[in-house]
């Protein structure tokens, strides 16, 4: 009886081995940890012996326990394939249009002025007229309408100077930069005049 009881546990324990083992490698756990082999089942010898001969009984085997001393291999971590990151898409964006070259500003056509050298209402030798202002690249053309020599000379002693001009004459000068120009004739100091460009 007493064996009979004893087969039964072990049987039990055959199957709850057996039961943990499926569990553990449905659990995918059999790859990478540390396995146990089961030997094959042995048959179970009775002890008492009928005629010097030993009987098999049969139906009833033991299982191997796994030995005490079970190698232990490391497990060598995987990378777990991570779910791909989405690749952004590109927005298309209408072309940004080219700027159109705008023309540069031009220098206005030139223009051309004239100042007459003649005499005011006194009699007096003047320029007419005797302040003037006028854009960049404007030609001043001062015309004698007198019967005696005159100049016309900046204040400067550099920007212009006609020299002499005789009777019925003329002297021109194109100014191209911004400033103030002050002018006399040299013969009559008295004479002055005065272009402004901008």
């Amino acid at each position: 009886m007493q064996q009979q009881t004893l087969f039964g546990h072990v049987v039990q324990l055959f199957f709850l081995l057996l039961i943990a083992g499926m569990i553990v490698t449905a659990c995918g756990a059999g790859s990478n940890s540390a396995t146990t082999a089961l030997s094959s089942p042995t048959t179970a010898s009775n002890p008492t012996s009928i005629n010097g001969a030993t009987p098999a009984i049969t139906g009833t085997t033991t299982p191997a326990l796994p030995s005490p001393t079970t190698s232990r291999t490391t497990a060598t971590p995987t990378q777990k394939a991570s779910a791909p990151f989405p690749t952004p898409t590109k927005t298309p964006h209408p072309p940004t249009p080219t700027p159109k070259p705008s023309p540069s500003p031009t220098a206005p056509p030139p223009t051309t002025v004239e100042v007459s050298i003649t005499f005011d209402s006194s009699g007096s030798f003047t320029f007419s007229p005797a302040a003037l202002t006028i854009q960049p690249n404007t030609t001043i053309v001062w015309k004698n309408r007198t019967q005696t020599p005159h100049t016309v000379s900046s204040d400067n002693g550099t920007s212009f100077n006609s020299g002499t001009l005789a009777p019925g004459g003329s002297f021109s000068f194109t100014f191209k930069q911004a400033g103030n120009f002050a002018y006399h004739c040299q013969f009559h100091p008295y004479m002055t005049a005065s272009i402004t460009v901008s």
